[in-house]
């Protein structure tokens, strides 16, 4: 039997590389690799294998970045979705789930069955960064409950790889339709160009109903995202 060839890496698109830095020297010249004088070779590799590792599902969006973290367990990083319902109407939780390392990686809190008028319930994940930290993915999608018609909506955290603290920033996306679609026909996308920058859903994009709001205001940074949701009735 003839050995089977090492599957190619998935190409990243130039738009998929919004790169900044944190406590790193810029890249000169807009490349994608700093020069060997600014950076010495294990870092560059880092770079490398951070990036390889981001497939872009659809597009990565947020920062690339250094941990100035010299502590002999790592930095605890996290990502978190908050969801306040201020709305007169009740939603249940009709598809969620996490991609979490079962090794490095850890679920804190699970978002409960239904978000009530006048509640609250959070959804958070975990991991220690030290050499490596594995990619972590949480998800919650909510469908609004009779008597209040068929409006559907999800929000999703994606904590990419990273290597000897590089890698990119967490960064959140969402998905909307008038009536809770099938597991597998789920359109998530990213509404934003700053994992840091806010986003109201609205009716021509997000099937937004007359009467309610929805907004999304993240608190993000190198090594964690956290995401309030909330929703409001506006009639």
């Amino acid at each position: 039997m003839e050995p089977r060839s090492p599957a190619a890496p998935m190409p990243i698109k130039p738009a998929c590389r919004k790169l900044a830095t944190i406590s790193f020297l810029p890249l000169a010249g807009g490349s994608e690799i700093p020069s060997s004088s600014e950076l010495s070779e294990p870092i560059v590799l880092a770079y490398r294998v951070a990036k390889w590792y981001a497939p872009c599902q659809s597009r990565v969006y947020g920062t690339f970045w250094r941990s100035n973290s010299s502590g002999s367990r790592g930095v605890l990083v996290s990502i978190l979705m908050n969801w306040l319902n201020m709305s007169k109407a009740s939603f249940a939780r009709s598809w969620s789930g996490s991609a979490v390392d079962i090794v490095l990686g850890r679920v804190t809190q699970y978002p409960s069955p239904k978000l009530n008028t006048k509640s609250g319930t959070a959804f958070e994940a975990d991991q220690w960064l030290k050499d490596v930290a594995a990619m972590m993915d949480i998800w919650c999608c909510w469908a609004i409950l009779p008597p209040n018609g068929t409006y559907w909506f999800g929000t999703r955290i994606i904590y990419p790889f990273q290597m000897f603290h590089l890698g990119y920033s967490p960064y959140y996306e969402i998905a909307a339709a008038p009536s809770p679609p099938g597991d597998r026909n789920i359109n998530w996308r990213i509404p934003v160009e700053d994992p840091a920058m806010s986003y109201t859903f609205n009716a021509q994009q997000d099937f937004l109903p007359a009467g309610l709001s929805i907004d999304c205001n993240p608190t993000a940074g190198g090594t964690s995202l956290k995401l309030m949701v909330t929703i409001k009735s506006h009639t």
